[in-house]
């Protein structure tokens, strides 16, 4: 069984992103070399500019052209379903985002 990760999960492995900060973030932040985490956005409050690696440029151009950053419940249950094919008890929410800073 394949598991589609939409471009919430493609920011967070390989942007590093936190997940919080995902589920506040637009297409609007993404451009083709960084993403802007405002301070609306910021689990700090504070603005910062993520660099694009080449990796994600062409997750982003697949997914920001269907209009859909997937967040909250749907991204939750993939995740649950990943788990348990891959038979994996424990995760951290931020497992994606610490894998990019491998």
């Amino acid at each position: 069984m394949l598991f589609a990760l939409p471009g919430i999960e493609g920011i967070h492995l390989f942007a590093g992103v936190r997940p919080h900060e995902n589920k506040r973030l637009k297409w609007s932040a993404v451009k083709k070399e960084m993403i802007h985490i405002g301070p609306d956005v910021a689990k700090t409050r504070f603005q910062r500019f993520v660099t694009v690696e080449p990796n994600l440029t062409a997750w982003i151009e697949k997914y920001k052209s269907s209009g859909m950053i997937v967040t909250g419940s749907g991204l939750q249950r993939r995740i649950v379903r990943m788990r348990k094919h891959a038979n994996i008890d424990q995760w951290s929410p931020d497992v994606l985002r610490h894998c990019f800073a491998i």
